[in-house]
């Protein structure tokens, strides 16, 4: 993808042809998605657990927000994409999603507790977009706040709509960030790594 403008349309396209099924792989159908979710909400949800209960807590690139309503604290979800916030808004009218550029997160630096993204950060594929959503997600934090990230880190070629990084690639990105790798997991055959960070800095 070439610029913004692009990336954009790619999303918006795919998501008025497969709804909620967007933010799912391509190759599963509606009861593989729903069986896989409920997977992912029993994998994540000891992690999720070490999140502060009291506090600001981001789903970053909520999609339609099939995860969101299961985070703990005052939970906002973000996406680009207007029509998978609008299926968040419909199917969980109870939480707080938001629409935004897909370029400036509109929260104050240091308002979020913990940020959670999963198989978001992988398909910001332009450098220069990546950099600068990092550096932007990494001063949305507070000091001694956390960072959790289930990204797909496969060896392979990168596709149109995802860059594969490894654990040190997005150490690079979260300078302020001590960030460990707690589990790989394989999905569709290919390695996803649950990373968590805490701020130092």
């Amino acid at each position: 993808m070439k610029d913004m403008e692009e990336y954009k349309k790619y999303w918006e396209d795919r998501s008025a042809r497969q709804g909620e099924l967007t933010v799912g792989h391509n190759s599963w159908n509606n009861e593989e998605f729903i069986a896989k979710q409920k997977e992912w909400i029993n994998r994540f949800e000891p992690y999720w657990a070490t999140l502060k209960r009291d506090g600001n807590t981001l789903d970053f690139g909520c999609g339609s927000g099939r995860l969101t309503k299961h985070l703990p604290g005052k939970v906002y979800g973000l996406d680009m994409t207007k029509n998978l916030i609008d299926i968040a808004k419909e199917n969980d009218p109870d939480s707080n999603y938001i629409h935004y550029d897909g370029k400036t997160l509109p929260f104050e630096d240091e308002y979020f507790d913990s940020v959670w993204t999963c198989t978001v950060l992988q398909h910001i594929v332009l450098p220069e977009h990546f950099v600068e959503i990092t550096k932007q997600l990494g001063r949305k934090v507070k000091k001694g706040g956390k960072l959790l990230m289930f990204e797909n880190a496969a060896l392979i070629p990168n596709k149109i709509h995802i860059t594969f990084r490894n654990l040190n690639e997005y150490q690079n990105a979260f300078r302020d960030f001590e960030i460990e790798l707690i589990n790989t997991y394989v999905e569709v055959h290919e390695p996803h790594n649950l990373m968590i960070g805490t701020k130092i800095k």
